[in-house]
């Protein structure tokens, strides 16, 4: 791979597609060739209302699509969304909300308050137009909006880069990937949030596609294949989140794959606005592997657009072989799919769906299979590109990785308005096993962060993650456990946390901190306090060095600077850190060599901060007590390691020069003022003049704690003084009377020592770096040279102003962030000190801990026990419910350099999902719906719509010709047309009767009509209406001629027909046939066939086709003037479709008053001009 500046990593993804929930899922679902088409669902619209002939207007070829299982569950309370405004919402937008956090999750990334961009290709929702105007909202316009499906993406989550929706049809979703790595280039953004979506609510889209000729009569997408008759719809959401490759590996983010190249451009003036374009496509395709630095033929797999339209792709797979076969070895076969036969044409987010599948194969190593092809189309040229359908799941071939190692594969996406675009990934193969070996024991511990949204929902994460602990029967279980739960936390508000053994069970819910959030959305000030002497014993650092890496490899750098000095290994000399027995006496009057107490000191502080570094935690200030302010100069950025340790090894040779020198210290529990009187008082009772004498203040720690350094036998006295005044007073363990003028006879030694390392560049702290040498920030710009290092060890330590100035540099900030307060130290000392001072100024810390505690053997606790470790796993935990979420907590769990194909969570027994409490959102006063049972009762949120468009796409099919309005042409009833009279379509008389009987009629009286109802093959269809005039049982069919609207709808103004009806049969004394007896047949001897019958008829204008010919025989008699019989063949269209939902249908009745046209076919009768139609009385048996 060249240079990692414009590649950007795929480590996000969240999707809900047809049969599949979460990424696994449609793994799963890709690999075992499974689809997700399904029919409607009865809450969209009404499959048999809709569903018919393609040319039929408002119908759609087929009732079958990709749909999501439920599409209305939305927990609004956890994403702090009112109810009110909640039922305001489009759907796409809640979706988007809920497959983003699903792909942060997954991503495990801080996000909140960060430049991060928001690009989505979303879809109209189809019910914002039949809102009531009489029921909107202030929330309305926000809740159905488009560009509110990105921004409130953005709102919701506290996102702030670029939001923009993008629209470009089918190429959307790539087109929004493409616009997102442009914004990242550009530095408009850090990182991308880039989603497609597509819901199907309304039938109004499928209508039009059905219109337009591209779906799939048989609800089917043969992508490819020679019985490709277009393309299936689906519904869906899918997000992935992009940063940059360089920074994703820092941070140890798994990469799916990584983009390294895209392009996007559009067709012009092509031969049709919905015409695919070759050569455009193809400049798209070659434009993305130019920009990805590869070429071509370096790819395995290439996910098509492959919508299986029988124009698109033989021209999208003929392009593909010119570009792809260029140079292509005979052995080489490209391999193309396209997941749209799995889950259907997502449209705006297809694109999207395609590059989610492509990474995958390149994570998984698997080429996964589309489904629906055995025939290939025979209009792509298959052999001369050397190109075949993935139809079986299959392992990348190992000789198709690049020189440099990768894998390439590439997604083309195209609108059907001419939008084209095309992405190339690659990816590393995966190597090594899929379980990785951990040095873990089970009484290590470990920490489990969780979050959630909500306090609530947090609460159910618990449940969910000691679930998966109980089941864990190996402690590397655990440790994925903790790697994947602490990921997915990261971005949550409301964070719980647990240290826990490796293994066990009892008590885990118990052990979760109790749910909170911080108190503020910046992130936390967080101070790293390094303690001075005292707290140091011999197996302190033993448990870092055995549990975390970045603290060992920084121990083993420390002792590696002092043999490169010639001190020697530290390691070795004394035994610490390390395996190796200490040679340091232990006990609490143990007194150790000044050089193992400094630089133990050192070497453990500076391997501290090292391990919170390497876990992404930056302090915004540091300071020291004395010995520790040369760990806190290397944590400032002042002084490097070596200068660091360089330092400690003279301060410790100084230091020696004044052990056992008579000097001591004393620790005492009051103020300054108070010292002072007390020293006053000996000192004016001392005689003894000889030498340098006298006490002084060495450190002012607490507003009740000072130290004091001086001469031995003057810190009995004052020790003496201090307990007769009821003031606590302990004489110090130290070599010397530290932070005094006693040690002014090591000053030249140290100096000299310093001097040459320490001045060799200018050491300017990068980080806030407050003095306890000053008591204050120290001067921006100032080094902190040999002198300063030298008033650290003469001048007294002024910890308690230090702390005060802390104080205040978080103060001056505004305190609009949490403050954080981290002893760096192998066991608490200063805290306490940290507490007093906070509470005399009135500060209250969200956060003081200690990094470390040493074993208490009061409670059992020995020296190989995980206490140490324990305790910075729970102060870790303490910092992320304070609010720092950019810790990096894979660090902790040794897991941050190893890789897991699609991510640590599939080594999991079970999928992870967040724990909504869903609520289903139903649309207002809707016709009929059901809500199925979660694990959680759901609770229904009505969503606001117009009842009206609600009963339309859901009611039961209407009766076909009796609805108080409806539409009708030869598009709508093609039937129809088979009646045209003189040149035209006329509807026919017998309609009239079969609407009345729809009506519920059974006798007809007095029907007669009016006006011929005239069709047109080319206006569009003709509003309608069947209606009782309330008087007398009448009735009455009507047209509209105008399509004249008022307050009442459409104005139905014209009659063609009226009529009387009974809702009962009226007895008849004798039927037809009795009438004209048992042997009539032999009476009718005059015999035409249906042929010439309909041929001579045609003569007068009566032109009948279709259903309306379906006389095969008509008979009149020589002997019986006026009857004439006439044989019919009912066809099976008619019965199949034309027929549905009717009593009887109008061509059958037709039919039989087509044999009054027996007069005119040359049975010797006269020939009328035309045959008219009335009844007097009709009755239906």
């Amino acid at each position: 791979m060249s240079s990692n500046d414009r590649h950007l990593a795929i480590i996000g993804i969240g999707l809900r597609l047809p049969g599949a929930n979460n990424k696994q899922e449609f793994y799963n679902l890709l690999h075992s060739k499974r689809s997700g088409i399904s029919r409607v669902p009865a809450d969209r619209w009404n499959a048999e209302t809709y569903t018919g002939p393609g040319k039929e207007p408002a119908k759609i070829v087929t009732d079958l699509a990709g749909f999501l299982d439920e599409y209305r569950e939305f927990d609004a309370l956890d994403f702090g969304v009112s109810p009110n405004e909640a039922r305001e919402l489009d759907v796409h937008q809640y979706m988007l909300l809920q497959t983003t956090l699903q792909a942060f999750e997954d991503a495990g990334v801080k996000y909140r308050g960060t430049k991060t961009g928001v690009f989505v290709a979303g879809s109209f929702e189809g019910r914002s137009i039949q809102s009531d105007e009489y029921d909107l909202s202030h929330y309305t316009s926000t809740g159905t909006a488009l560009s509110m499906q990105p921004n409130r993406v953005s709102f919701i989550f506290d996102l702030r880069g670029p939001s923009i929706f993008v629209d470009t049809a089918c190429s959307g979703g790539l087109s929004a990937m493409h616009t997102a790595r442009n914004a990242i280039f550009a530095g408009d953004c850090d990182q991308a949030v880039v989603a497609g979506i597509s819901i199907m609510l309304t039938p109004q889209a499928s209508q039009g596609f059905s219109k337009l000729g591209t779906l799939s009569p048989t609800g089917c997408c043969h992508a490819f294949d020679a019985a490709a008759d277009g393309y299936v719809r689906g519904e869906g959401c899918v997000v992935v989140i992009l940063k940059r490759l360089d920074a994703a590996m820092k941070e140890g983010d798994h990469v799916y794959a990584v983009l390294t190249g895209s392009a996007v451009n559009a067709n012009g003036r092509g031969l049709s606005l919905t015409m695919p374009d070759a050569k455009m496509q193809m400049d798209a395709t070659l434009q993305a592997y130019k920009d990805a630095g590869r070429d071509p033929t370096d790819a395995f797999f290439v996910e098509c657009h492959g919508t299986g339209t029988p124009v698109g792709d033989p021209i999208e797979v003929n392009t593909l072989g010119q570009v792809f076969s260029q140079n292509r070895p005979k052995e080489d076969i490209l391999s193309i799919g396209s997941v749209k036969t799995n889950v259907g044409h997502l449209e705006t987010a297809s694109g999207l769906v395609g590059l989610i599948k492509a990474a995958l194969i390149l994570d998984s190593g698997v080429i996964l299979p589309g489904i629906h092809f055995s025939t290939p189309n025979p209009q792509i040229h298959w052999s001369d590109f050397r190109i075949r359908v993935q139809t079986d799941p299959e392992p990348i071939p190992k000789w198709k990785t690049t020189q440099d190692g990768m894998y390439v594969a590439s997604v083309s996406s195209f609108g059907f308005g001419g939008a084209n675009a095309h992405a190339v990934l690659e990816r590393m193969p995966h190597g090594g096993d899929r379980f990785p070996i951990m040095d873990i024991d089970d009484k290590d511990s470990i920490l489990i962060a969780v979050g959630a949204l909500s306090a609530r929902s947090v609460g159910r994460v618990v449940e969910n993650v000691c679930e998966f602990l109980e089941e864990a029967t190996d402690p590397r279980e655990r440790v994925v456990i903790s790697r994947v739960f602490g990921d997915r936390a990261r971005g949550h508000p409301f964070l719980s946390y647990a240290v826990i053994p490796a293994s066990g069970t009892s008590q885990l819910e118990q052990a979760f901190s109790k749910p909170a959030a911080p108190l503020f959305t910046s992130d936390p000030f967080i101070a790293f306090v390094f303690s001075g002497q005292g707290p140091q014993y011999p197996q302190m650092g033993r448990r870092f060095l055995y549990r975390f890496k970045a603290f060992r490899d920084s121990v083993l750098a420390s002792d590696g600077v002092l043999q490169s000095i010639g001190f020697g290994s530290f390691i070795k000399k004394y035994g610490m850190f390390d395996s190796y027995e200490c040679t340091l006496p232990t006990g609490p009057d143990a007194s150790w060599p000044v050089e193992a107490v400094v630089l133990s000191i050192v070497i453990f502080q500076i391997a501290l901060y090292d391990l919170w570094k390497s876990l992404n935690v930056a302090a915004s200030v540091v300071l020291g007590h004395s010995v520790g302010e040369i760990a806190a100069m290397y944590a400032s950025g002042a002084i490097n390691r070596h200068k660091a340790v360089h330092l400690a090894v003279a301060r410790a040779k100084a230091l020696k020069m004044v052990e056992n020198s008579q000097g001591g210290m004393a620790a005492l529990g009051c103020d300054e003022v108070q010292a002072n009187e007390m020293i006053e008082k000996i000192l004016s009772g001392d005689r003894d003049g000889g030498g340098v004498r006298g006490l002084w203040i060495s450190a002012v720690n607490s507003v009740k704690a000072v130290s004091v350094s001086g001469n031995e036998d003057l810190i009995v006295k004052l020790v003496q003084q201090a307990e007769s005044q009821g003031i606590f007073a302990r004489q110090l363990r130290v070599g010397g009377a530290y932070h005094s003028p006693l040690v002014d006879i090591c000053s030249a030694a140290f100096q000299k020592a310093v001097l040459p390392v320490l001045n060799s560049s200018r050491n300017v702290p990068t980080t806030r770096f407050i003095s306890t040498v000053h008591g204050r920030l120290h001067p921006k710009n100032q080094p902190l040279d040999t002198a300063y290092c030298w008033d650290n060890i003469r001048k007294p330590v002024l910890f308690a102003n230090a702390i005060k100035a802390l104080f205040e540099e978080h103060k001056e900030e505004g305190n609009a962030s949490s403050l954080c307060v981290i002893e760096m130290a192998p066991h608490p000392v200063l805290q306490g000190y940290i507490g007093e001072i906070a509470a005399s100024v009135n500060v209250q810390p969200a956060v003081v801990a200690a990094c470390a505690r040493r074993p208490n053997p009061k409670t059992g606790q020995g020296v190989n026990d995980p206490v140490e470790d324990t305790q910075f796993l729970d102060t870790v935990g303490k910092l992320l419910v304070a609010g720092v979420r950019n810790i990096n907590l894979r660090v902790l769990t040794g897991l941050a350099g190893y890789d897991v194909p699609m991510g640590h969570d599939m080594l999991l027994k079970k999928p992870v999902s967040y724990p909504f409490q869903k609520t289903v959102s139903k649309p207002k006063n809707a016709y009929t719906l059901k809500v199925t049972q979660n694990t959680h009762p759901l609770k229904i949120v009505e969503h606001k719509e117009c009842p009206i468009s609600t009963y339309r796409r859901t009611r039961p099919p209407p009766k076909p010709l009796c609805a108080p309005l409806f539409r009708m042409s030869p598009q709508t009833h093609p039937w129809v047309t088979g009646h045209t009279i003189s040149k035209a379509v006329i509807f026919p008389g017998t309609g009239y009767i079969e609407a009345a009987l729809e009506h519920g009629a059974r006798t007809l009286r007095n029907v007669r009509i009016q006006r011929a109802l005239m069709l047109s093959e080319h206006d569009p269809p003709k509003y309608v209406g069947f209606r009782e005039t309330g008087i007398n049982n009448e009735w009455e069919f009507c047209s509209s001629s105008k399509n004249v609207v008022n307050d009442s709808g459409v104005v139905l103004d014209t009659v063609h027909a009226t009529g009387q009806f009974v809702m009962e049969s009226v007895h008849t004394p004798q039927t037809a046939l009795e009438h004209l007896g048992q042997d009539f047949m032999t009476d009718f001897d005059l015999v035409m066939d249906g042929q010439r019958f309909y041929s001579i008829i045609a003569g007068t204008g009566a032109e009948y086709s279709g259903v309306f010919a379906m006389i095969t025989e008509i008979r009149g008699s020589s002997t019986r003037e006026k009857d004439f019989i006439a044989f019919v063949e009912v066809s099976d269209e008619l019965w199949n479709t034309h027929a549905k939902g009717m009593v009887l249908h109008p061509a059958i009745l037709d039919c039989a008053c087509q044999t009054g046209w027996g007069m005119s076919v040359r049975f010797l009768f006269p020939r009328p001009k035309y045959l008219g139609f009335a009844t007097d009385n009709s009755t239906c048996l």
